[in-house]
């Protein structure tokens, strides 16, 4: 039987991992986010450790685990965490991190595009396509997102419009494609439009502050089921599949 030491686990102390939450491709991680999953490791355990790099500012920094290391550390409180100590450039700790995201599936096509851009520094994009396993185009597509007008990574960012309307938008001068996605949002709106709701002009982007506001005066009016949590959602502070399953569910 073969020692691997390159995954050896070890209990570190939490307080000696530097949490570089800008480093992470995904949103900043919120403690209200983890609470499902605090109360999983609470229950059985952490079934993956965190991966760790040796770092300046303290003698680690996390690559992999946000979302494990805050639900254990702000919430759990634990002293030391289960880590992996991996020695790698940064580049390797980019494409670590991605990698585990994809894997997750919650990127948004916007923080996907930043990891890759993060990736292909250095790199050709045939590289980078072969080390994400994916096209060429794919990875042209997004990346070109990131040259687009911001109005259109917002609504990119949303699930608005997807990678097909990204690549049928791509030789369209800046102007053109956000009267494109006018266009996609207007079609939209005709099929599911409520009163109240205008898809017409852009939309307001909401403060995390005007959402916290929002929440609590719902739970000020004892409105504390699902109105609220979407509410948190649309804020970032829970994840799409936990909101899925508290949807009722519609007869087919």
């Amino acid at each position: 039987m073969n020692r691997i030491s390159q995954y050896d686990v070890y209990a570190l102390p939490v307080a000696d991992i530097f949490y570089d939450a800008a480093f992470n491709c995904r949103r900043p991680v919120t403690v209200l986010s983890v609470q499902d999953l605090a109360r999983s490791i609470d229950d059985i355990g952490l079934q993956a450790p965190v991966v760790v790099q040796p770092w300046t500012t303290k003698p680690y920094r996390l690559v992999s685990g946000h979302r494990r290391f805050v639900a254990v550390a702000k919430i759990l409180k634990w002293s030391t965490i289960p880590a992996t100590i991996r020695e790698m450039d940064s580049a390797q700790a980019h494409l670590l991190n991605l990698i585990e995201n994809m894997e997750r599936e919650d990127l948004n096509i916007v923080e996907t595009a930043q990891a890759i851009s993060n990736l292909s520094a250095n790199r050709t994009q045939d590289e980078v396509a072969a080390i994400l396993q994916r096209s060429n185009r794919w990875v042209q597509v997004h990346l070109r997102l990131l040259t687009m007008p911001e109005e259109v990574q917002r609504w990119a960012a949303a699930g608005v419009i997807g990678f097909g309307h990204l690549r049928d938008m791509a030789g369209l001068p800046p102007e053109e494609q956000i009267k494109y996605v006018q266009a996609v949002i207007r079609a939209r709106g005709q099929r599911t439009s409520k009163p109240g709701l205008n898809f017409d002009g852009p939309a307001r982007k909401r403060s995390k502050d005007e959402l916290a506001h929002m929440t609590q005066l719902l739970f000020d009016r004892d409105i504390s089921g699902l109105p609220t949590r979407l509410l948190a959602w649309a804020a970032g502070y829970l994840e799409t599949e936990t909101i899925m399953k508290e949807l009722p569910q519609c007869e087919q």
